[in-house]
């Protein structure tokens, strides 16, 4: 009873652990797609709403806005593709892989990936924004172009600013704290296994040294004693 009242803790904690993983992974594909989401409007954006430079237009002025567009839409194509390839690949590993901790191991590369995904998302805004302040000085005269391009500077600036301090209140070690909840686990398991293999180990010397008293005991004669003891018992025949 004992060591399937271990195994049926066993189970549970690798349950939970798993449920919390899940949640974990549903999370991080939520987040990657609203990422996506963004990069395809940023595309959109830089795809649709080109301008053609005119003739008296400077050649590295144009050279500024087409290097900018290419590489903002490339960028924000790679995020896409990724967020698809994370939703799609994440939870195949996680529930396909070879090992136990497969799902663990999914949500740290799926992780690692959103890390990567959201640096190439931010290099695309950037291009973006400066793909947008080439576009005005390609299209509107110097006025015009320099308000514009103020407006533009600052209101990515402050952007910039309000997004890194949404990541420092909100940053914490997440790799560190999903190590250490699977040490946890395991470290509980690992236990719970080893007092399973004393448990089923103590039975087994009990019943080695059941069986090899039974062994003695018979080997011994004593069984024939006793029953010629009370063979001859005349207790044991009245009785009869």
């Amino acid at each position: 009873m004992m060591v399937a009242d271990a195994a049926d803790l066993n189970s549970e904690v690798h349950a939970r652990s798993l449920a919390v993983q899940k949640i974990e992974m549903d999370n991080i594909h939520q987040y990657t797609d609203g990422v996506a989401a963004n990069a395809v409007l940023l595309c959109g954006f830089t795809a649709f709403f080109a301008v053609e430079p005119d003739d008296d237009c400077p050649k590295w002025l144009s050279g500024i806005y087409f290097c900018s567009s290419v590489v903002s839409l490339s960028l924000n194509m790679y995020v896409v593709v990724t967020a698809n390839l994370l939703g799609a690949l994440g939870p195949t590993y996680g529930l396909n892989g070879k090992s136990e901790n497969s799902m663990h191991e999914a949500v740290v590369l799926m992780k690692k990936e959103r890390k990567r995904m959201m640096t190439f998302f931010e290099l695309g805004a950037a291009f973006f924004g400066l793909c947008q302040c080439s576009a005005t000085w390609v299209v509107a005269d110097n006025y015009s172009s320099a308000i514009c391009t103020t407006v533009l500077v600052l209101g990515f600036f402050y952007i910039w600013s309000e997004t890194r301090r949404l990541k420092k209140e909100f940053r914490f070690d997440e790799f560190h704290e999903a190590e250490e909840a699977i040490k946890i686990v395991s470290r509980s398991c690992r236990s719970e296994s080893l007092k399973n293999k004393k448990i089923v180990k103590n039975e087994k010397n009990e019943e080695a040294g059941k069986r090899m008293s039974a062994e003695k005991f018979l080997s011994s004669g004593e069984s024939f004693r006793v029953r010629e003891s009370i063979e001859m018992d005349p207790m044991s025949k009245t009785r009869r």
